[in-house]
């Protein structure tokens, strides 16, 4: 687990961030990304998707911070029916049990593979004028990493338009260094679908400072 703290701020639409690494930084996406339990911020979200697997519980889709569409097939491909109704039922305030947070955390750490294609499924599209990232209904910004990673994988021919010209393929084959950006590209997409359950931080940076400090804007 990257030890890494984070000190940031918002002027003149541009967040300045200023990371202090105690093991130090490698180069952005020059590695695949580890999900671990810190990445995980409000496992009360799981509670949330497992509510709107079954029509009963099942709330408005503006008020829910996850995307349906592809969170709730993917907690019950994880979890099982059974354990998604349990978890439906079961009473708070008590917790979800580590053995269920280790079966969503390598559910999800196997979405950031590039071998999932997750960036290929049809609930992601990238359209409009100008074009941009959407998950569902919701618009991904460019403000965003992902955003920004996925123009970038884009331009350098890595991700490509699907014949439909709505919706996003990968190129078939990857070198290393390609299939570590594409499992950031995944990773942050997971952000998005996930809504508060996950936080999956990136730590790239423009310029390394001294003595462990980077920085980037944004």
């Amino acid at each position: 687990m990257r030890r890494v703290v984070t000190f940031k701020h918002y002027r003149m639409r541009t967040w300045y961030e200023y990371f202090f690494a105690a093991d130090g930084l490698p180069p952005g996406y020059s590695t695949a990304p580890r999900l671990t339990e810190a990445d995980f911020v409000n496992w009360g979200t799981l509670r949330l998707i497992a509510e709107q697997a079954d029509p009963e519980t099942r709330r408005p889709r503006g008020s829910i911070t996850f995307e349906p569409a592809i969170a709730v097939p993917l907690m019950r491909q994880a979890l099982g029916d059974s354990l998604l109704n349990e978890l439906r039922r079961r009473p708070n305030p008590r917790p979800i049990t580590a053995k269920e947070k280790a079966l969503v955390i390598a559910a999800l750490s196997g979405q950031c593979s590039a071998e999932s294609r997750l960036i290929a499924n049809p609930v992601i599209g990238y359209e409009g004028t100008p074009p941009e990232l959407h998950i569902g209904q919701d618009i991904i910004s460019d403000g965003f990493w992902v955003s920004s990673l996925l123009k970038t994988l884009m331009s350098d021919g890595v991700v490509r338009r699907a014949p439909d010209g709505r919706h996003l393929v990968l190129k078939d084959t990857l070198t290393v260094e390609e299939r570590h950006r594409v499992e950031w590209l995944q990773a942050g997409l997971l952000n998005f679908i996930c809504g508060e359950l996950l936080n999956a931080h990136d730590y790239t940076f423009e310029r390394e400072l001294h003595d462990r400090w980077y920085f980037r804007a944004s």
